[in-house]
């Protein structure tokens, strides 16, 4: 008995129809297995969960789409894996890669006013696409827009003359996770913080924490005042930092201090117990530190912490 052979045809379009279907299934669901040992391609929990924790439509608008050459197309396909498996964990999520660069003329003038409005400037980036040298902006910025807020997020790291353009990206994609987690976090805040830098004591002036403030100042409402011009810090100061102190603390500012933790205040000291010369050091092959007595050994002790010499 002679067995009759399948029609190839057939088997042609039944194969065709089991793939259209899979890359119909894959547009609605995103699977991915992690099989690396410490999980180096899987979101963790603690970003899953704020994440899930958002409770309306986030939109995210992705500045990276176009033509680039290898480097920021690892970016750019990193930024996407990263979306979708966010995706994953909270359903209102959409997003959208755009090219700024692309429509009428007038249609890409109002674009730039407005990414400009948004601190968001084009890096100028140079490549060979194997024929000629191409020059073009690029944008490596996502937009995530949440309720009435906006939050930019900037997806490369910066660069300095001399850096190595492969090291920045992998660092770059290394941080993207945090960078977005960071984001939504500041989305789902409520009232901007009261943040007080004392002043008065040798305190780092604002030339030298103009980063640090900067940041802060997009969220939050900052202000420098001297503990000697204050009866008490108000219950209103959600943060004291005492940055850099280089004279002694009176006994009144202690207790002020001491008195804003009691009724659950919360203080960052950034305290140099030896500040060290950079100009010394390189001027001498050898720098003995002084240390800085500033009054507050008493008073961390109390808190349970001790600056070892």
């Amino acid at each position: 008995m002679k067995l009759e052979r399948s029609n190839p045809y057939i088997s042609f379009m039944l194969v065709i129809v089991i793939i259209l279907i899979i890359n119909v299934i894959a547009e609605y669901f995103n699977f991915q297995y992690d099989l690396t040992d410490d999980d180096r391609f899987t979101i963790s929990e603690n970003t899953k969960q704020i994440v899930g924790s958002m409770d309306d439509n986030i939109t995210i608008n992705v500045l990276l789409e176009g033509e680039f050459p290898a480097g920021f197309r690892r970016l750019q396909s990193s930024v996407k894996d990263l979306i979708l498996k966010l995706r994953d964990a909270n359903s209102n999520i959409t997003f959208e890669f755009e090219d700024p660069t692309q429509g009428n003329m007038k249609d890409k003038e109002q674009r730039m006013i407005q990414l400009r409005n948004d601190n968001i400037i084009p890096l100028s980036l140079s490549y060979s696409d194997g024929t000629q040298l191409v020059q073009k902006p690029v944008f490596p910025f996502a937009i995530i827009n949440f309720k009435s807020k906006k939050m930019v997020i900037n997806l490369l790291e910066e660069q300095k003359p001399g850096d190595d353009e492969d090291i920045i990206l992998n660092k770059s994609i290394a941080l993207l996770e945090y960078k977005f987690a960071d984001a939504f976090l500041k989305l789902k805040a409520g009232r901007p913080k009261n943040i007080l830098f004392t002043q008065g004591n040798g305190e780092w002036d604002e030339s030298q924490t103009f980063r640090l403030e900067s940041e802060l100042r997009r969220f939050h409402k900052l202000g420098r005042y001297s503990l000697d011009s204050m009866m008490m810090i108000d219950s209103t100061i959600d943060l004291v930092i005492v940055a850099g102190p280089k004279t002694q603390f009176s006994l009144q500012n202690q207790f002020k201090l001491d008195q804003y933790v009691m009724q659950g205040g919360k203080i960052i000291w950034m305290i140099d117990k030896f500040p060290v010369s950079l100009d010394s050091i390189n001027k001498q092959k050898f720098y003995i530190p002084v240390v800085s007595e500033v009054g507050l050994d008493d008073l961390l002790f109390k808190y349970g912490v001790r600056l070892m010499p």
